[in-house]
């Protein structure tokens, strides 16, 4: 089987959106899937000869949603643009590892066409219904592989962040980083 996988968020150099998608590539790859390419993580795919070569030689196309359909952004769009373009195709396409939070009913349109939807919270499962969509709700992706668990026991502070390009939240990587210089 072939796969074409939308949404690769390596490119944020966010050490949690790393490991997730080492999560997904190892899920895929100890299934014997073949991953024919990814598109990054906000890229404006349709435009892009390459991708679309590649998603027509595809038997199946996931969309990696992590926290990218929210407040009916732009990039929410090009990931649920995705769906529509596949169904034209004839070739199923999956929505996982997401959230879908405060969006509008034409980006819940969009979404809809996705062959199945996995969220990671209850909270856009409840949105999605609102909607009339079904979804399941399954883990996030970065708990599919296993933690290798330090031998030498280290007494330090660990501090990790979250990706925000929205007002929405508060820019938490500067006060996590001063933060992180306090004994």
């Amino acid at each position: 089987m072939k796969v074409f996988l939308f949404n690769d968020t390596r490119y944020d150099y966010h050490h949690g959106c790393s490991m997730t998608m080492q999560s997904l590539f190892g899920a895929l790859e100890s299934r014997n899937i073949e991953i024919l390419g990814t598109s990054p993580v906000s890229y404006q795919w349709k435009e892009e000869t390459t991708i679309i070569k590649k998603i027509a030689k595809s038997d199946l196309v996931i969309v990696n949603g992590e926290g990218t359909l929210h407040h009916s952004r732009t990039e929410a769009f090009y990931l649920a643009e995705v769906a529509e373009y596949c169904e034209n195709l004839n070739i199923d396409s999956y929505l996982i590892n997401s959230v879908f939070s405060k969006n509008n009913k034409k980006l819940a349109e969009k979404v809809k066409k996705f062959n199945s939807i996995y969220v990671r919270e209850g909270f856009s499962q409840r949105e999605l219904k609102s909607y009339g969509i079904e979804s399941k709700v399954v883990p996030d992706l970065i708990f599919y592989d296993k933690f290798v668990k330090s031998k030498k026991g280290l007494n330090k502070l660990i501090v990790t962040d979250a990706v925000s390009d929205l007002p929405l939240i508060p820019d938490s990587n500067k006060i996590l980083f001063e933060r992180s210089k306090d004994k």
